[in-house]
């Protein structure tokens, strides 16, 4: 292959694991939107309320434990492969949006399970995992 071919190629994956980033912040923008549509109204006299809210410390720690494993996950795969095939690359910016865009997921679940406002940090832990993740070059 010839040095014009190769760095085409490596310009196109590029350009397609960054396509696949936008289209992952679009679906976690969506998640948002759906969490403040679907966000109740909380009812003071509600005695579940406080048994409800139990769930959002370890949907908080699930979030950041895929945010954590989101960047781990692409440490290894790129450590394993040693540059010997630009397709492992992208296969491990993939693994390390989904695993990002999974603790975006999971706030959207406590926001629907709780109606808390504290769902959206959640939601933000996995958002901002998948920012750290903008492909470079």
């Amino acid at each position: 292959m010839s040095q014009q071919q190769t760095r085409d190629n490596s310009e196109t994956r590029l350009r397609t694991t960054r396509l696949i980033w936008v289209a992952m912040m679009a679906s976690v923008g969506v998640s948002f939107l759906l969490g403040f549509m679907f966000l109740r109204e909380p009812d003071p006299h509600n005695i579940e309320q406080t048994e409800v809210n139990v769930f959002l410390g370890p949907l908080l720690v699930m979030s950041l434990a895929s945010a954590y494993l989101s960047f781990t996950v692409k440490k290894y795969v790129l450590a394993k492969s040693d540059g010997r095939q630009p397709s492992t690359a992208q296969t491990a910016a993939i693994v390390g949006f989904a695993l990002a865009e999974a603790g975006a997921l999971l706030g959207l679940v406590a926001i629907l399970v709780t109606g808390n406002l504290f769902s959206f940090l959640i939601m933000a832990v996995g958002a901002a995992a998948l920012l750290f993740h903008y492909p470079r070059a």
